[in-house]
């Protein structure tokens, strides 16, 4: 049986709409495809053709290259951090090495100072206790310049307790050949006496120890300081030993 022109056309034409749809359908889904495999994929290749030559390019998704970025620029932070920390280190330690010394030599320096000072005063005390015990002389010790045991003085001293010091230095504590401490320095008065009266002494001043300074000080009557630069004494000058040393300018 002959099938009308009409028919078969229609047929056709219903054949193709068939056709072409599962064509699209097919174009979704390469696509929906193509486009997770390029989501997923780090690095895809993509050659590029030119009439010299055929060149490779990779195309670095957005989404994988964002972490990338982050991870190294946290990289780069800590490695500042570390080199400005031992910088800071490097610079502390130089700064120990320079200003210690320093610090250790002004310290010497200051006690050194203040012992001479001292030494000083000592010798105008000793002229003091002089014009008011002219019979008795000059005081035989540091204990005689200070104050009575208890720490008080009378109301016009004794040549055993003047009160012309203190008790840091003038306690009953420091007579003989006895040392007493003030401000890193040893001190010491030691009069030469004969016949119940003392007609000259020696004072003597000593560090404690290196840290505190370098020279030893001594005075006699004649109100001239000397100095030597030597280790701390452990017996006070004589009077012949002070004297033999060069008095300071």
């Amino acid at each position: 049986m002959d099938v009308p022109p009409s028919v078969k056309f229609a047929d056709v034409l219903v054949t193709r709409s068939h056709n072409v749809a599962g064509a699209d359908r097919s174009s979704q889904v390469c696509a929906a495809q193509a486009a997770s495999t390029k989501f997923l994929a780090p690095r895809r290749p993509t050659r590029v053709s030119s009439a010299n030559s055929n060149v490779q390019s990779y195309e670095v998704p957005t989404s994988m290259s964002a972490p990338i970025k982050r991870n190294s620029e946290r990289g780069m932070s800590r490695i500042v951090v570390i080199i400005l920390i031992a910088t800071a280190l490097i610079l502390l330690f130089i700064a120990i090495l320079v200003v210690a010394p320093n610090l250790t030599h002004s310290r010497k320096a200051a006690t050194e100072s203040a012992a001479y000072a001292r030494v000083r005063s000592l010798d105008a005390d000793q002229v003091i206790y002089y014009s008011s015990f002219a019979n008795i002389g000059y005081a035989p010790d540091l204990a005689s310049l200070g104050p009575g045991p208890d720490g008080k003085c009378a109301a016009s001293g004794t040549p055993a307790h003047a009160c012309i010091i203190d008790a840091v230095l003038g306690n009953s504590a420091c007579s003989g050949t006895s040392w007493c401490t003030q401000a890193g320095y040893k001190f010491n008065i030691e009069g030469i006496c004969a016949n119940g009266k003392c007609t000259d002494f020696v004072i003597t001043a000593t560090p404690v120890d290196l840290l505190n300074g370098s020279r030893n000080y001594c005075a006699t009557s004649d109100s001239v300081l000397r100095d030597e630069v030597a280790a701390s004494k452990s017996d006070p000058f004589t009077l012949v030993g002070c004297k033999a040393l060069v008095g300071m300018q």
